[in-house]
């Protein structure tokens, strides 16, 4: 290591040298700070903003919303109803009975209609009979408990 330092002296740097060192540092921390406002006023203003959006329409559209979820349920079971089960091959013995998957599935996807069935017949209701654009309290309250339980 002595031998290195023999050959390339440690010299102090020049003033001007420090301060064109102090300089580029200054750049970088402006950089970086320029950096991050932008990705932070980009992410959190623009995603607060859709959220709300996004509440102000569903309060104000929760029917519409609700329907389309209901066709969008009804169209996956239309084209759920038209897989059949493969023929077994020759020499294998066709299945008898479903599957424990299986079952979960259809148990779910039961769920699912169910809870949005349900969602768009209490968002049809409130549209019809009530003049406020949300769910009374009780039923706000319960609904989510009977939509898990499904």
């Amino acid at each position: 290591m002595a031998a290195a330092n023999q050959f390339h002296p440690i010299v102090p740097a020049k003033p001007e040298v420090e301060v064109s060192v102090a300089r580029e540092r200054q750049k970088s921390l402006l950089l970086r700070a320029w950096i991050f406002s932008g990705l932070f006023f980009m992410a959190v203003p623009g995603t607060l903003l859709g959220f709300s959006n996004l509440i102000a329409i569903s309060s104000h559209h929760g029917f519409i919303s609700a329907g389309l979820e209901l066709i969008a349920v009804i169209l996956f079971l239309r084209a759920a109803l038209h897989h059949k089960m493969p023929k077994p091959a020759q020499g294998e013995t066709p299945r008898r009975g479903m599957e424990p998957w299986m079952m979960s599935v259809l148990l779910g996807t039961a769920g699912l209609t169910a809870a949005v069935i349900f969602n768009f017949t209490e968002c049809l209701l409130l549209a019809l009979h009530n003049p406020q654009p949300s769910f009374p309290h009780a039923l706000d309250q319960k609904a989510p408990i009977i939509l898990v339980d499904s």
